[in-house]
This record gives structure tokens, C-alpha cells and sequence, in this order.
């Protein structure tokens, strides 16, 4: 009989531990498919196909003729702020998942997948490669589906009333940005022609992945009024919140920047996911080349 009661013990114990590493993977599968049941090779061609994805905005039709609105009206060249554009559990998991750079030099960050950016107009890291990304977390496979995605084209061009619009599939500056602190990025235009395919860059969409970010750290992106010769004032700020959203159109006066230096702790920085938009060239446009 004390054999048998042993026996027993151990078969109870067993079980618990299968149910225990079931449940965690059952919980590590939930956590996987926060993006249900979209797969690689999926074309995303209809915005129903990524509203589970974005913020209730995307599936609102009076909520984004308001963003084109403001869009269209806003100054000193068109922009709108999207607060909370990524679904609220994907926006935290894109935030917790974050690759932090390891070490104190360029060359640590470089092995990492990093490009370390220090010149006189900017200093910051920026991650672009998707296969190290996804091996971090496949939370971002997804989320460069989805941005990339010919149904978010659709809702941006409802935004912006541009024609055309492409995606980057170079991702030619973009990607996760990481400024530290005392890093900052001068004002300036960007290029209007991208220097592998040659179409027209048109707008900016900056998704910003900063929780625990306090108002006095800076890191806030600046709008400046001016001419394609020189800038003339300061028109407006956007601050960094998390999960909100910056959509600029660049153009010959779309000066931006972030001319004051990150005053965040040594732990923290400013960290944003950023995606260009492009379309075909236009005659009027004037070329400015990487």
C-alpha cells in the first residue's frame, strides 16, 4: 500500500507539472498571435484586415475625415498626432520588447544590429534589420507587416489625400530609433529623392514607444515655419508620448528636428519606431538626394 500511495503522489505530481506547462504554453501561444491569425505571405489589402491591430481610430470613418481635416489645416505644414495608434496590448508589447543596445562603445552596438549615427546633424542608433528584430520578438515580424501593409496605405491616404502612396520595402532610414541621452537630431528637410529607387519621399509616420517618458526630458519632435532657403520660427512641438503617433508631410518648408539634446536619466531614452512613405516622383518635386 505505501508503494501504491507513492505511485499515486507521483502520478498527481506529474499531472500538475503537464498542467502547469500547458497553461504556459497555451499562455506563450496567446502571446505570439496578438496578431490573430495574419500570417507572412498575407497582402493586408484591406483595412478591415488590420483594424484589430491599430487603435479604435482606424475602423472610425468620422474619426479619420477629423485627422484629415486637421491634417490639411495644420501648421506650418500638414501633420496630424494619432493618440494610441497601435492596439493598446500590441503598443505595450512593442514597448516592453524594445531592443535596449548592450555595452558603452559604437562597435558593441554596431554587432548588435545598431547603426550608430554621430555627426554634426544627429546622434542617435537605429535597428533596420527585420530578422534580428523578429528574433527578438515576433511582435515586430507583425508590426512591419502591418506598416508596410497596402490596407494602412489606404487609411493614410484617407488621411492625407496623397496619391500613390508606397511603401519603402528598403526602409531606407528607417526603423527603431534609440536616441540616449545628449543625443539630438538638427533641424533640417529631408531628402525628397530616395537613392535606390528614385521616387519621391512624402510623408513621415513616427510611432513613439516611450511609457515612462516625463515631459521634461524633451526628446520633443519640432515643427519650424520657414522657406526652402532657411527656417524662420518655431511653430509647434509634438511630445513623445506612448503609442501616439507624428504623420508629416515632407516637403520644400517641412523643417523638423529635435534640435535640443535628450535630457533623459542614463537608463532611459527616447525611443520611437519610424516608417517614410514614398510615391512616384513628381515634376514639381525638387530633388534633394540622401
Amino acid at each position: 500500500w505505501s508503494r501504491l500511495s507513492e505511485l499515486n503522489q507521483m502520478r498527481e505530481s506529474f499531472l500538475c507539472a503537464l498542467t502547469v506547462i500547458v497553461h504556459l504554453h497555451f499562455c506563450g501561444v496567446l502571446a505570439d498571435n496578438r496578431f490573430g491569425d495574419v500570417k507572412l505571405d498575407d497582402k493586408l489589402d484591406k483595412v478591415s484586415d488590420i483594424q484589430a491591430y491599430l487603435g479604435k481610430w482606424a475602423s472610425n470613418g468620422e474619426k479619420i475625415d477629423e485627422l484629415g481635416k486637421s491634417f490639411r489645416e495644420a501648421l506650418p505644414f500638414p501633420h496630424v498626432v494619432i493618440p494610441n495608434f497601435f492596439e493598446e496590448s500590441i503598443a505595450d508589447r512593442i514597448e516592453a520588447r524594445f531592443p535596449k543596445p548592450v555595452g558603452n562603445h559604437s562597435h558593441e552596438w554596431e554587432t548588435q544590429g545598431w547603426h550608430v549615427y554621430d555627426n554634426p546633424i544627429e546622434g542617435k542608433l537605429a535597428h533596420d534589420n527585420l530578422e534580428a528584430m523578429a528574433e527578438h520578438d515576433s511582435v515586430f515580424r507583425y508590426m512591419w507587416k502591418v506598416l508596410q501593409s497596402e490596407a494602412l496605405l489606404r487609411l493614410l491616404h484617407n488621411i492625407t489625400g496623397i496619391d500613390g502612396l508606397e511603401n519603402d520595402p528598403h526602409l531606407h532610414g528607417a526603423g527603431l530609433h534609440y536616441h540616449p541621452a545628449g543625443s539630438r537630431l538638427e533641424m533640417h528637410l529631408d531628402y525628397s529623392i530616395h537613392p535606390i529607387t528614385n521616387k519621391e519621399r512624402r510623408v513621415n509616420l513616427i510611432v513613439y514607444m516611450n511609457k515612462a517618458w516625463k515631459e521634461e526630458w524633451g526628446g520633443h519632435l519640432s515643427l519650424w515655419e520657414g522657406t526652402l532657403e532657411r527656417m524662420e520660427k518655431e511653430a509647434t512641438r509634438i511630445v513623445p508620448k506612448f503609442n501616439t503617433a507624428a504623420l508629416f508631410r515632407t516637403s520644400d518648408i517641412s523643417w523638423h528636428g529635435m534640435p535640443d539634446p535628450v535630457a533623459c536619466p542614463p537608463h532611459e531614452a527616447r525611443k520611437s519606431v519610424a516608417i517614410y512613405y514614398v510615391s512616384e516622383a513628381r515634376t514639381e518635386a525638387t530633388p534633394r538626394y540622401k
